[in-house]
């Protein structure tokens, strides 16, 4: 088995966080499942300079709840400070896709096969990037739409790749591109979470694109 990703994308609160970790449970050992984040590097770098446990997840002790409030002597929100890290230090100094190549040498590095489970994948560059080193058949996109949630105050957005599919209501299946699902998150926890699951087994199992 090779080394295969899943990039979840949609806006903050939309549920990438739940259905990667739901999907990182139930796949488990089958797949050698393993959860990253791109902004991992991000979350460790703030974890280390505010002296903070930082857990497998990438939560940064009580701030991943707090993401709006100012953190004390920045004058900055927690959100705001992970964009500036981003959109001011890394990638001004290492390019648009230091944190594509981040992922790829440590992924590389700590694991040889399995699927790799990433919540927040919401730029071009890292798809793009992702796509190159692991192979497009190797990279699945599934794309999340919420009722009442935007990128109004993220710095990402919804991949281009796919995004000629466009639907309020959408649960699975085709799209012109093979390697994104568009699933619709308008209901209870459980009844996304079921429709998430199968679509990632699907994928790993060669079903229909």
């Amino acid at each position: 088995m090779t080394q295969r990703v899943v990039l979840f994308n949609g806006p903050p609160g939309c549920g990438k966080d739940t259905a990667a970790r739901y999907c990182f449970d139930h796949l488990g050992r089958d797949y050698f499942a393993s959860f990253d984040r791109m902004s991992m590097p991000i979350k460790k770098a703030f974890a280390a300079t505010v002296a903070l446990p930082i857990d497998k997840w990438g939560n940064v002790d009580f701030w991943e709840k707090r993401k709006e409030e100012t953190i004390p002597g920045f004058g900055v929100s927690y959100r705001q400070w992970q964009i500036d890290f981003s959109e001011r230090f890394m990638k001004p100094l290492y390019g648009e896709a230091i944190f594509g190549r981040l992922f790829v040498s440590r992924n590389k590095r700590q694991h040889k096969a399995g699927i790799i489970l990433v919540p927040d994948c919401g730029f071009d560059i890292e798809y793009t990037t992702l796509s190159e080193a692991f192979g497009v058949k190797n990279v699945l996109v599934v794309k999340i739409y919420r009722p009442g949630h935007d990128y109004s105050k993220d710095s990402r957005n919804y991949l281009k790749v796919g995004s000629d599919f466009i639907s309020d209501e959408y649960n699975g299946g085709p799209s012109t591109a093979s390697n994104v699902r568009h699933v619709t998150n308008s209901g209870t926890r459980e009844e996304f979470e079921a429709k998430v699951l199968p679509l990632i087994k699907e994928w790993l199992n060669g079903g229909p694109k």
